[in-house]
């Protein structure tokens, strides 16, 4: 998985937009998140975890996602993530649900439910990132696109939390995990089927050989017995 662009706006602590461009630190390999408690590092983790899963790292109320400062009128809470996944370009767009007040007709300033929604979109081959044109829809429902998601990523939200994005507090969890699950897990992170195959053919290899060790040491015996 490779991040490209985040942008989220009215979103938990930060009413305003902010957009990440993760080029330059991509370049750079390894890159540190840093900031002294309460910067909000914790909400663009849980930013990039929304765009994915449509739920945050911790157990957060979807209804309580919508900024806890002042947004700008109208302004819905939106998270964008430009990503590549199994090779594949793809840009997620979600809102959580959300209240806001009516503005028309007898129920002005009485307030309403916006339900939470999702597109995921998918660059063509050969296009360029910065052209519109050159991106594909390919699911416009929250459900299509968990689905996209899973597909792709190969981890459902529990999952990814455990090996990939880790809450504060939890690392300790997964080191004290059963190797079972641990193995599991790992397995889906990383293309492990190769060693698998050399690992079952050495096994096989392994039993054959004591095998022959057996009979030869049948044979002697039956030798020094004549």
């Amino acid at each position: 998985m490779i991040l490209h662009r985040l942008e989220f706006e009215a979103f938990m602590a930060y009413p305003d937009r902010q957009t990440i461009d993760f080029s330059d630190l991509n370049a750079a390999g390894v890159f540190l998140l840093n900031g002294p408690t309460g910067a909000g590092k914790t909400t663009i983790l849980d930013a990039i975890c929304y765009a994915l899963y449509g739920g945050t790292t911790g157990d957060r109320d979807p209804a309580q996602l919508y900024s806890t400062y002042v947004a700008r009128a109208n302004t819905p809470p939106r998270v964008f993530l430009d990503l590549t996944l199994q090779g594949r370009r793809l840009r997620i767009n979600r809102t959580p649900v959300y209240s806001h007040p009516i503005t028309r007709g007898k129920r002005a300033g009485q307030m309403t439910v916006k339900a939470a929604t999702a597109t995921v979109e998918e660059l063509l081959p050969g296009g360029n990132p910065e052209d519109e044109q050159a991106w594909k829809p390919i699911a416009s429902q929250v459900k299509e696109v968990n689905a996209v998601i899973a597909e792709r990523i190969h981890l459902n939200r529990e999952q990814f939390l455990k090996v990939v994005l880790l809450a504060q507090g939890q690392f300790a969890q997964f080191l004290k995990s059963k190797p079972v699950e641990r193995k599991e897990l790992l397995k889906k992170m990383f293309p492990v089927e190769h060693i698998e195959a050399m690992y079952a053919e050495l096994l096989e290899e392994a039993k054959q050989a004591r095998q022959d060790v057996a009979n030869d040491e049948q044979a002697l015996e039956n030798y020094l017995d004549r």
